[in-house]
């Protein structure tokens, strides 16, 4: 367990790092879904209007 702990402490900054790039990469997955998401209703909203 002390290993753990000396690895976190010497290398602190890829952890953070490793964390932020899962918080960017959570974001853009959940933008893409959601841009895909008003496509459809665009797409329908067009078509009612026709």
């Amino acid at each position: 367990m002390n290993g753990l702990f000396e690895f976190f402490e010497q290398n602190s900054i890829y952890i953070v790092l490793a964390i932020t790039l899962i918080i960017w990469t959570g974001i853009f997955l959940f933008l893409l879904s959601t841009d895909k998401r008003l496509k459809e209703i665009e797409k329908e909203i067009k078509e009612m209007e026709q």
